[in-house]
């Protein structure tokens, strides 16, 4: 008698025999982009929603947005459970119609049961979802709107004596809000690079982030992503993301890279795939000059060690060093660099970020004929000498 675990893997295999991987990969990077575009979102911070969303056989999470670039790249996710919560996701989130849910589906070599398929385009499904969540919005915001009128509602009798404590009461009102709420922290236009200044934020946390390259600790989703560089077709449109942290001790960086290549140079390990945050602040270093803080995949050797800075790498799932043959998916990296004077809610700090990928020719140096170099600087000024953008550090 066969075993139906054997029949469910034979079955599995022959679906994904009939499964068209390259129409699987772009529906999906069509659906995370409709997605980004109807949220207002960045794409990393979808896929990172998304691939938290998702359980493995064994009960875990998957961790993040690695996982979804790898299924963006043709790859079919474990097993048919897994597609089936995906393709829901996916509908849910307005990222597929009813005809394209099920052309993913059968992009994947699966269909999806009838009573799960109602359940999500049914009148009652998603788009009613959202004419529900647009009543209930409508009916909160005319309530709003309501109470607003009854406290603010004032019989005022209009005799000169009123009027002039009107006039008095609305001065007082009006200085008092304009001292509350004026800039006190002016960004200068910068004097040479971009015709205006970059601005990014860190956001204060009470929590610390294990400082293990991996990006996977909660405290980060509270973070505001930023893709500081763009590398050109020739590196595979490499891209690098950042996100920061920071408490009364430290100022936190985590890194996300997309790499399909990720490999190093044998001169320096700074030709090599490698970060870098530039700062210059009182905060940081008594230099009267910018100080670039790096970090090289050759490894904790060749990132920055002075005084109680740390950092660390992860290479992603289904990513090699230095095999340029297969096709790697990232790697990512975190940064602790220690206050050296407390900085304030709404203190701004000079930066500069800059990325490095090496392609196609690895541990050679980075002018060799047969190597493809790309470096990427945040604020387009090709320098570590300066930095032209700004770190403002909020509240949480």
């Amino acid at each position: 008698m066969e075993n139906p675990s054997e029949h469910s893997e034979k079955r599995w295999v022959t679906m994904e025999n009939r499964a068209n991987r390259k129409q699987f990969g772009q529906m999906l990077t069509k659906a995370i982009r409709t997605i980004a575009t109807y949220e207002e979102k960045n794409i990393s911070v979808i896929q990172d929603e998304i691939g938290y969303s998702l359980r493995k056989k064994n009960g875990e999470y998957y961790k993040g947005g690695t996982i979804i670039e790898y299924w963006r790249k043709g790859h079919l996710p474990p097993d048919r459970d897994t597609i089936l919560e995906l393709a829901k996701v996916l509908a849910e989130r307005h990222g597929l119609d009813e005809k394209k849910y099920e052309k993913f589906l059968l992009a994947a070599g699966e269909r999806g049961p009838e009573d799960f398929y109602q359940a999500l385009f049914s009148p009652t499904g998603v788009e009613s979802k959202g004419e529900t969540s647009e009543t209930s919005i409508s009916s909160s915001l005319t309530a709003q709107k309501v109470e607003t009128e009854k406290t603010f509602s004032i019989n005022i009798s209009w005799n000169s004596k009123t009027m002039y404590f009107a006039v008095a009461t609305i001065f007082l009102v009006l200085a008092a809000a304009y001292a509350y709420f004026r800039p006190r922290n002016v960004i200068p236009t910068p004097q040479s690079g971009p015709s205006e200044a970059y601005v990014l934020s860190a956001v204060h946390t009470d929590q610390a982030p294990e400082i293990d390259g991996r990006l996977d600790d909660q405290v980060w989703m509270k973070a505001t992503h930023l893709v500081f560089a763009k590398h050109p077709p020739q590196n595979g449109m490499t891209t690098a993301t950042i996100k920061l942290l920071w408490d009364n001790y430290y100022l936190y960086a985590g890194f996300d890279i997309n790499d399909t290549q990720v490999e190093g140079s044998s001169v320096t390990p700074w030709d090599g795939d490698s970060v870098s945050l530039i700062l210059d602040s009182e905060h940081v270093e008594n230099e009267p000059e910018t100080v670039e803080y790096r970090h090289s995949l050759l490894g904790q050797a060749n990132a920055d060690t002075r005084g109680d800075f740390l950092s660390r790498h992860y290479l992603k799932d289904h990513t090699t060093y230095n095999e340029p043959k297969n096709d790697d998916v990232g790697y990512s990296v975190e940064m602790r660099i220690p206050w050296i004077t407390l900085p304030t809610v709404g203190t701004l700090v000079k930066v500069d970020l800059l990325s490095v990928d090496h392609d196609n020719n690895p541990d050679t140096e980075f002018d060799d004929p047969d190597t493809v170099f790309s470096k990427v600087f945040w604020d387009n000024d090709s320098t570590v000498d300066k930095s032209e953008g700004y770190l403002l550090l909020e509240d949480n």
